[in-house]
């Protein structure tokens, strides 16, 4: 599947979030990650998701199973780098 994660988290925990979904997805901009996910890694990643997210925060998980069905437009630069290994 194809899944698109914006969040909005604290200051101080926004370097903790990134880090763990740029495990995963490539990173778009700021509080922006997207990419593909088998069914597992989704859970996974939803499920750590859950645990973090304090009061007062938020992140919103966009999925399609057709990432073809989806058209994405870029304006402006492109990101250098987009996944950390």
């Amino acid at each position: 599947m194809f899944v698109v994660i914006v969040y909005d988290v604290r200051a101080g925990r926004t370097q903790e979030i990134c880090n763990y979904l740029r495990r995963w997805l490539d990173w778009r901009q700021n509080s922006v990650f997207d990419g593909h996910l088998t069914q597992s890694e989704y859970e996974r990643v939803l499920s750590w998701l859950q645990t973090f997210v304090n009061s007062g925060e938020q992140v919103l998980v966009y999925t399609t199973t057709r990432a073809d069905t989806l058209d994405i437009e870029e304006i402006g630069d492109e990101r250098e780098e987009k996944r950390f290994l």
